[in-house]
């Protein structure tokens, strides 16, 4: 309704002032009682970065070492509702390379065999995205690394008697799976 909507747009409003506008960024951090900042590792790869002339004279010290362990404890352990998921997951992704397997046809492209794969994991279990680029290497392409991405995209034609080299995921809820198989086309498994 019409109160949601205002709300909306005080928030909105807010935003641009929140990001030009660092100084209530800056008074929080010089309340501290000690002054850290805590990363999860010395090599993440978004490094914490703001304006350094205001870091330095706030005297800020970059922990690394205590919250590593913490979140790498938090990953270890899964709730019931995460198992779950996890469980969702690796089955949609099962069923999605399955449906994939069965519908694949010499002379379609690679890229049909990965839009049968997504089409059917959105359509199935409402996973809409993939957990990594989608590999479908079929004959030689196969065995070149990491294939699928932008310089070796799935743009090959699939042709009868090849074999399939399928590395594809589902995401869901920030939940991925990795899997993996070989299949021939239009041939029988042995």
């Amino acid at each position: 309704g019409r109160g949601r909507r205002k709300i909306k747009r005080k928030k909105r409003r807010n935003i641009p002032n929140l990001l030009h506008h660092p100084a209530p960024f800056y008074s929080c951090l010089e309340q501290i009682p000690i002054p850290e900042i805590h990363t999860n590792h010395p090599y993440t790869s978004h490094p914490i970065s703001f304006n350094t002339k205001k870091a330095s004279s706030l005297n800020i010290t970059i922990n690394t070492t205590t919250l590593y362990p913490i979140l790498s404890e938090c990953r270890v352990i899964k709730s019931p509702l995460e198992h779950s998921l996890l469980r969702h997951t690796t089955e949609l992704t099962s069923m999605s390379h399955v449906y994939t397997m069965k519908h694949i046809q010499p002379f379609m492209m690679e890229y049909q065999a990965e839009s049968l794969f997504r089409h059917y994991a959105h359509y199935t279990g409402g996973a809409r995205h993939v957990s990594y680029t989608p590999i479908c290497g079929c004959g030689p392409n196969g065995a070149v690394l990491h294939y699928g991405h932008a310089s070796a995209p799935n743009d090959v034609l699939i042709e009868e008697g090849q074999m399939c080299l399928f590395d594809m995921g589902v995401e869901y809820f920030g939940y991925g799976s990795d899997v993996t198989c070989s299949f021939p086309v239009s041939g029988r498994f042995t």
